[in-house]
């Protein structure tokens, strides 16, 4: 809901599993870009990144899972999600960094008021049962 997101009450979760070939440092990296127009054509708002950092200094050809929050920016109406590689190594002719699992949600964060609100509304409960 366009609303909710412009009232700064929407949060994001990015996650992925990232990972290389043994012994070459290419990497895998997602990026989650928002933007403010429904087809991803306009102003971009901002970019998570998430990228393999073990890849550079311990090649051992395992997966990691890799994960960030954060608030969905103001004005946002669409997130682009994309995934490059990049080839570091002569390793060989093509880059062997590689991701899987790749998810993105959102959730609403109630306004303090309202979780006030429901707060006193369970003590209340709890209060009356007692009695």
């Amino acid at each position: 809901d366009a609303a909710l997101i412009d009232s700064g009450h929407v949060t994001f979760s990015a996650n992925a599993w990232l990972g290389s070939w043994t012994n070459n440092i290419d990497r895998a990296e997602v990026s989650f870009i928002f933007n403010d127009d429904a087809f991803g054509l306009g102003g971009n708002l901002g970019t998570e990144v998430l990228f393999d950092d073990g890849a550079a200094t311990n090649p051992n050809g395992t997966w990691s899972e890799y994960s960030e929050t954060g608030p969905v920016p103001v004005g946002t109406r669409s997130v682009l999600i994309s995934i490059n590689e990049s080839r570091t190594s002569d390793f060989s002719n093509t880059p062997d960094g590689y991701a899987d699992l790749i998810t993105f949600s959102t959730t609403v964060v109630p306004e303090p008021s309202s979780a006030a609100l429901l707060g006193l509304c369970g003590l209340a409960l709890i209060m009356r049962r007692r009695k």
